[in-house]
This record gives structure tokens, sequence and C-alpha cells, in this order.
């Protein structure tokens, strides 16, 4: 799009159907971002005026809305039609699947992420209030606000202010030149000691906010339920590395079990046990799990009552009949509820699952 406007080269536009049909294929959920994402650009192709603000056009309004038209006409090439195209309003939005995913959850001070995040928003702030007297372009305008607000909504749109706002901030201080009092020597020499200055302290401020940063836990990573409790440290989180190693584990274990597996793992151990081939009750793709999505059954909805303990845990078990539990680091209330089950053995312990056995079976 920026291609297109500098250059009114309507060649450019030609990638944005080829963008449209692999998004609805390889993301559908993301497929309706990239007609969000063109909102500020076909804003500012339309001529306004409005009392004493008026905006010549940027680009032509028309081929934007013909691009547009084909990009929205291939979002039907994909083998699940209309739901494919409207996948994003069955699937985002869901109360119980934002307070149980940390990247859904909205931006926040109590994690380092969104300390950086509010730190680097602070600091451009200052810029352009400082450059308050140059004239806003509309589109950078309308992409970084944009952009800005979703990346506060969840931890998740981060990155679409790295790629919108960014971008946005760049164009807007691109022509930035310092200006520097040429009358005497000592002065110029003082003001240029000045800005050196400035650039190593917001420098010197961002690289202590990265590597602050990187050596904190994300508040936003720590168990649902309650950290896992152990001898050595109360408060100890396992790395994804002992899960891993602990998960492989669990599988050796259940090669050399007899008859029929019906396994339970949480929602973060699921897509790792059906990557070794097992079949458990839930996985990580939160969205499928739901009755609107599946046409069967709010399992995302049972999951969630279950170890909220809105839902008996023994009926939820007996249910489905599982005769092998895997419980996770962020699973303690159910582990603490099968500790005390004389229907389950433990047959394997670590600080990041455990494996749970019917008994007689």
């Amino acid at each position: 799009l920026e291609k297109f406007i500098k250059t009114k080269k309507t060649a450019f536009l030609l990638i944005l159907p080829a963008i449209s049909l692999l998004l609805i294929n390889l993301h559908c959920s993301m497929w309706l971002m990239m007609f969000v994402f063109a909102l500020p650009y076909a804003f500012a192709s339309l001529p306004i005026k409005i009392g004493k603000y008026s905006q010549e056009p940027c680009c032509s309004f028309i081929k934007l809305l013909i691009c547009g038209a084909v990009c929205f006409a291939l979002g039907f090439a994909n083998p699940y039609g209309i739901k494919a195209m409207t996948y994003i309003f069955s699937s985002f939005g869901i109360a119980y699947i934002n307070n149980m995913i940390s990247e859904m959850k909205p931006m926040s001070l109590d994690s380092y992420s969104g300390k950086l995040l509010f730190a680097v928003i602070g600091i451009m702030l200052a810029v352009i209030i400082a450059r308050r007297k140059r004239r806003f372009t509309p589109r950078f305008v309308l992409l970084f606000t944009g952009c800005l607000i979703l990346s506060l909504m969840n931890y998740k749109s981060i990155v679409y202010f790295i790629i919108g706002g960014f971008t946005a901030f760049s164009y807007f201080i691109g022509d930035f030149e310092p200006e520097l009092k040429v009358t005497e020597g000592e002065r110029t020499k003082k003001d240029k000691v000045k800005i050196i200055a400035m650039i190593c302290v917001i420098l010197a401020a961002l690289c202590f906010l990265v590597v602050y940063t990187a050596n904190q836990p994300d508040n936003t990573d720590m168990p649902a339920d309650n950290v896992t409790v152990n001898e050595d440290n109360e408060d100890y989180v396992p790395t994804n590395a002992e899960r891993y190693a602990a998960l492989d584990d669990i599988c050796e274990i259940l090669k050399k079990a007899d008859g029929e597996i019906i396994l339970y793992t949480g929602f973060n151990y699921g897509q790792y046990m059906e990557f070794k081939g097992y079949h458990p009750y839930i996985d990580g793709r939160a969205e499928l799990f739901l009755e609107k999505n599946n046409g069967e059954f709010d399992y995302l909805k049972e999951y969630a009552d279950m170890k909220d303990s809105k839902i008996y845990y023994k009926d939820f078990l007996d249910k489905y009949g599982f005769n092998y539990i895997v419980t996770g680091d962020k699973e303690l209330l159910l582990s603490n509820a099968l500790d005390h089950d004389k229907d389950y053995e433990k047959i394997y312990d670590s600080k990041a699952a455990c494996l749970y056995r019917l008994k007689n079976n």
C-alpha cells in the first residue's frame, strides 16, 4: 500500500489479492485483519473537507475499492466457505478463553513486557508532542492509534503495534534533523554535546529495559491455579524444557500400557501428546473446542468449569472413563484431588507433570 501511494503504480496492488488467498487458507482467523489494516489507507484516499480541515487524497479510492472487492471475493476460495471468512467472530472475545490464555489478557504494568511497552510508548509520545507543530499524515495517525489500541487490548496484539505502530512512527520522524544554532564555536559544540547526551540517555534507558525484561519472569506465564509446590522451592515454576522432558518420560510409560488408553491432558499439554501419537481430551487450539465451531459440545467451557471446581472432578472423569490422567504444574487442584482419590494411583511424579492410572485398569 505504501509503495502504491509513493509510486502511483497499480502493479503493487496486485500483491494484496495473493495475500488474501494465502491468509484465508493458512490463517483464516486473521484474514479480516488485512482489511482492518487497510482502513487508514481507505480513509486517507478520500477527499475530505470539514471546516478548516481539508485532506487531499493520498491515492485513488476507486482502485483501492476494486482491489478490496477482489481480495474479499478471493476469501471464498477456501474449503470452508463463509465459515472460514467469519471464523474470527466465533473464536475471539470468549470470556473464559481470555481468562485462560495469558496472551489474550489485556496489557498490564504487572508484567515486565507491559512495563517495556508502556516505556516505549511513552518515549514515542514524548517525541510526537515535541514535534507537535509538524503536519500529521492522516493514515499514519490512524495506523499508529489503531495498532496502539490493539496492543493494549491483549498481549497477542503487541506484534500489530510493532508492525503498524513502529512503521507509522518511523515515517513521522523520518525527516527529523536536529537543528543546531551556529552562532559561535563554543555554542555549537555545547549544542552537539547536549544532543549526544540526550541520545545516550534514551539508548541507555531502552537497553536497561530490554536487559531487565529479558532477565525477569513474566507474570502472565504463571500457572493459572497456583505455582507448583515442592519441598525445595515453594514458588518453583518448571521450564518448558522440564515440561517436555516429563512428557517424554510419560510417553515411555504409556508405550508399555496394555489395552486402550483413554487419556486426559489439560490445555497446555494436549498438543505435545498428540504430536507423540496419543488422543487426549483437549489441546491448545482453544477455539476448536467451542460448540459453535465443532458443532458438538462446548468442551472448553467444561474444561474451564472442571478446573475451577464448578464441576466435580469425579463426575467429569467418570463421564469419559479416563484410565490415564496427565496433570501439569498449572493443574494443582486436580493433582491434589487425585492424590487423595482411592481409585487412582500416581505412577509418575515430577515438578512439571504427573501421571495417574486408574486402579484395576
